[in-house]
């Protein structure tokens, strides 16, 4: 993909949406000079935008660990929301317990949407078992820790989770 989202072949050369070659260049010129327009860079700006979405869609694999982490994430910004996104992220040394039973079943919830969205190709998803919603939780948290130093969802033995930024 180029800058304004067209797609690129192995040579680097970019086609618009029919196919046709296109000059970069062009899209940034007036009267044969290049110049720069904050109006016209700003539409390039959504067009750009929307073709990442979209290729973020097409290309994005769901993982175990991704719907764990959204699980947690919405229990844990239902609860400290009012904070706003920026200060809820920043708290420091906040642990937060989240009830296995609740848990369990917005994973379900979350794991039937996305097997019957893979179904109609509307995304992709990893190789693990889609089929039990318990096997999707051990696999995510599991790798939900693998790039972090320290967990950051751990289960209690009481069976509940521990959010722990």
């Amino acid at each position: 993909m180029d800058v304004l989202g067209n797609q690129v072949d192995a040579d680097g050369n970019s086609f618009d949406k029919f196919g046709q070659i296109v000059n970069l260049k062009d899209y940034f010129t007036f009267e044969g000079q290049l110049s720069s327009n904050s109006q016209r860079e700003g539409i390039y700006s959504k067009i750009l935008g929307e073709a990442v979405v979209a290729a973020y869609k097409k290309y994005n694999i769901i993982l175990s660990s991704n719907v764990v982490a959204f699980a947690a994430f919405y229990h844990f910004f239902i609860e400290f929301g009012e904070l706003g996104l920026l200060n809820l992220l920043n708290q420091k040394n906040l642990k937060y317990q989240i009830d296995d039973v609740t848990f369990n079943k917005d994973v379900q919830t979350l794991v039937n949407i996305i097997r019957e969205k893979a179904a109609r190709n509307e995304l992709l998803i990893s190789d693990e078992n889609w089929t039990d919603h318990n096997l999707i939780i051990k696999d995510g948290l599991y790798k939900l820790g693998i790039y972090h130093a320290v967990n950051v969802l751990t289960v209690e033995k009481s069976g509940k989770l521990l959010c722990g930024i």
